[in-house]
């Protein structure tokens, strides 16, 4: 079984394991089908919302590593008390990195594997116009 690693901002390492019972967690708990997201193209705007919502995201977060944090004693709130935009954009992308490795063919995890590498490469460019006043104009108030 794969495993791809992250820390959040209390230094804390987590794991997420690249298995039935994570991709199962996520569904239930946030709601994200990954599995059919990918292979079967199903729900798309949910891997859309990963990237943009930073509260869904955390939530599927918490859906990945919920046994460890609970052997730890953390609780979901304890969780996400430790998480921000940066933490969050490790865990996603941990989470990204691992996704191919679940599917059973060597057919289905090079398509999740370009996937994974399209999305990495929206959320880049989504960065890049945020931070270039790009996505939403000129943040700069005219001076008229």
């Amino acid at each position: 079984m794969f495993t791809q690693t992250w820390r959040d901002n209390a230094g804390r390492e987590w794991t997420i394991r690249a298995n039935v019972a994570t991709f199962a967690r996520v569904k239930d708990v946030g709601g994200i089908d990954l599995v059919g997201a990918v292979v079967l193209g199903q729900n798309t705007d949910a891997l859309s919302r990963l990237l943009l919502d930073p509260v869904f995201a955390a939530r599927v977060l918490w859906a990945c590593v919920q046994p460890e944090a609970e052997q730890r004693g953390i609780t979901e709130a304890v969780f996400c008390d430790t998480l921000d935009g940066e933490s969050i954009g490790r865990g996603v992308d941990a989470l990204l990195q691992a996704l191919p490795y679940f599917f059973p063919t060597p057919e289905a995890r090079t398509a999740a594997t370009q996937i994974t590498k399209a999305l990495a490469q929206a959320r880049a460019q989504m960065a890049e116009q945020l931070t270039s006043g790009g996505l939403f104009g000129n943040s700069q108030a005219s001076s008229a």
